[in-house]
């Protein structure tokens, strides 16, 4: 049977000599893609749960792993959707933005195509190496305001209050492999 190209933590190889080796964050977030999968962690803060307050969308505290990096929202963060002239309305994602290169972590608005018929939904762009997204909320903008928020948010598997078998919501578009739970009301 061959042998794997690397074992042990990492890039360990058979002709490495000694124990010690430093990890770039890249190293890192790999590994722990490996075993965490993207999603809003279940036991910290208010799990990115979101509110309307007149135009704006409340965001608030919660923890993140996005392709293998993660990230904390501590507080209450405010987004403001554009508002639309009378007949126009879009759909938008409240999306978690990784990126890399940049080295953050944010909350931004993904805006639809504006219609006068049924909004669609904009399309998530796929993760690179540089960049990677986690919608988790969708919601309708018009003249009058903004509709009811609708839950988009996948959460990783580390914390134990799941509820299985739980429908995906139409919203929610799941790569292959991903997995959707709800949090289970208290």
């Amino acid at each position: 049977m061959p042998d794997l190209d690397t074992f042990g933590f990492f890039y360990k190889t058979a002709t490495d000599t000694d124990d010690t080796y430093d990890y770039n964050s890249q190293e890192y977030a790999e590994f722990v893609k490996l075993l965490i999968s993207d999603g809003v962690a279940a036991h910290y803060g208010n799990q990115f749960r979101a509110t309307l307050s007149g135009s704006n969308i409340i965001v608030q505290s919660g923890a993140v792993v996005l392709n293998g990096y993660h990230g904390l929202n501590k507080g209450d963060v405010p987004l403001t959707p554009q508002l639309l002239p009378s007949g126009d309305r879009r759909a938008d994602y409240v999306v978690l933005k990784v990126s890399t290169n940049a080295r953050k972590l944010s909350l931004e608005l993904f805006e639809g195509a504006v219609t006068t018929g049924t909004p669609v939904l904009p399309e998530i762009p796929e993760p690179t190496d540089l960049l990677a997204y986690l919608p988790i909320w969708s919601y309708t903008v018009a003249a009058a305001g903004i509709s009811v928020l609708t839950d988009c948010r996948i959460f990783n598997l580390s914390g134990s209050n799941f509820k299985a078998g739980t429908a995906v919501p139409s919203a929610v578009t799941l790569r292959p492999g991903e997995v959707y739970f709800q949090v289970a009301s208290t």
